[in-house]
């Protein structure tokens, strides 16, 4: 089984300015989603990029917490693919 992420932010989304982050897991066997969150950042971010690496991070440490939790049970030990919208963040 392999499971695939989706990472997105709103910038500046907030009245008091923190943007807010989202991601989403699924598994690519059924195409049900396994783990989802969204929640506003702790700190306000300078740019829609910086947004972006934020919201990353979340969904990157939710990706580790998931392959370590399917290796444990069934030995999953396939690579996480998280997928993100901004093209500034690949280069």
């Amino acid at each position: 089984m392999q499971i695939t992420g989706f990472s997105d932010s709103d910038w500046g989304g907030s009245s008091d300015r923190k943007s807010i982050s989202g991601y989403v897991f699924k598994s690519s066997s059924s195409s049900s989603l396994i783990s989802w969150k969204s929640k506003k950042q702790n700190i306000v971010a300078l740019s829609s990029c910086e947004a972006e690496y934020i919201a990353l991070t979340y969904a990157v440490q939710e990706g580790i917490f998931l392959k370590q939790l399917l290796c444990d049970m069934d030995g999953y030990d396939e690579p996480a693919g998280i997928f993100v919208d901004k093209e500034v963040l690949l280069t």
